[in-house]
C-alpha cells in the first residue's frame, strides 16, 4: 500500500462584516473544514511572528521599518 502524503493549508479571510462572517463560517460548516475566529490580539501576534520571520530571511529589516508596518495582517 503506498502512503499518500496530505499537504495542508491554512487560509486566512478578513471579513468586512457580520453577514459575511456567517457566510464563511457556513461554507466552512457545509464542507467540513475546520474553522476558528482569531481575536485581534492574535492577529497582530501574526503578523509581528511574518515581520520576524521576513527579517530572518534577508538578514536585515530597521526598526523604522518595524515600526511603521501596520498591526495586523496583510491580505
Amino acid at each position: 500500500m503506498q502512503n499518500k502524503i496530505i499537504n495542508m493549508e491554512t487560509l486566512v479571510i478578513d471579513v468586512n462584516s457580520k453577514e459575511d462572517k456567517k457566510v464563511f463560517t457556513t461554507l466552512a460548516k457545509r464542507l467540513h473544514l475546520k474553522m476558528r475566529v482569531i481575536t485581534q490580539s492574535e492577529k497582530e501576534d501574526l503578523g509581528l511572528a511574518l515581520a520576524i520571520e521576513e527579517g530572518l530571511k534577508s538578514g536585515y529589516v530597521d526598526e523604522k521599518t518595524v515600526m511603521n508596518t501596520p498591526v495586523g495582517l496583510r491580505l
